[in-house]
């Protein structure tokens, strides 16, 4: 019984390292198309920019200005539209590929899974329902006591007057300064 079990097991644990295997592969295709779409948007802004700049010094007014950036506008919308699209795309037939493993991995189920899961089954199926016994009736519920009114709130108190500030101290006079005194006249030589 035992090596029995043993090569169950092995087969299973078989069939889920492939099936792992068979999604990595999935997942590896999916990020590398979505890699190569985002890529491809980057580009087309770049380009679009570059386009932009070189026939912005060809415009001599501010409506070809306006005119240029509406249809560069327009081309990149639609491609990045495109890019969305072709992502969406590539992201729903990662999910087809998906479920086709986990349906194909269901249908590949080994027996000793579905064999006790049917034995479960078949015992319940077989076994007696105990009646349920009836619920006793619920009392009536209390109505609740009404609620006290809320008290009014205190009116609040004015807010109090700033004292008036004191007027700024006028600066002292400053003294004058000393006026030199004269000098006193050299002697004249006679």
């Amino acid at each position: 019984m035992n090596d029995d079990m043993k090569k169950q097991w092995e087969e299973l644990s078989g069939k889920a390292n492939e099936a792992l295997k068979k999604i990595h592969q999935l997942n590896t295709e999916s990020i590398k198309k979505m890699t190569k779409l985002q890529m491809e948007m980057v580009s087309n802004c770049i380009e679009g920019g570059m386009e932009k700049a070189r026939n912005l010094s060809k415009t001599t007014s501010l409506s070809e200005i306006i005119d240029l950036q509406s249809g560069l506008y327009k081309q990149l919308s639609e491609k990045v539209m495109e890019g969305a699209q072709s992502s969406v795309k590539v992201a729903m037939e990662t999910k087809e590929a998906m479920s086709a493993l986990i349906k194909e991995g269901f249908a590949e189920m080994p027996s000793m899974v579905e064999k006790p899961v049917a034995e479960k089954t078949a015992a319940k199926k077989a076994a007696p329902k105990p009646e349920a016994k009836k619920a006793a009736p619920k009392p009536e519920a209390k109505k609740a006591a009404p609620k006290p009114e809320a008290k009014k709130a205190a009116p609040k108190p004015e807010a109090k007057k700033a004292a008036p500030k004191p007027e700024a101290k006028k600066a002292a006079p400053k003294p004058e300064a000393k006026k030199a005194a004269p000098k006193p006249e050299a002697k004249k030589a006679a």
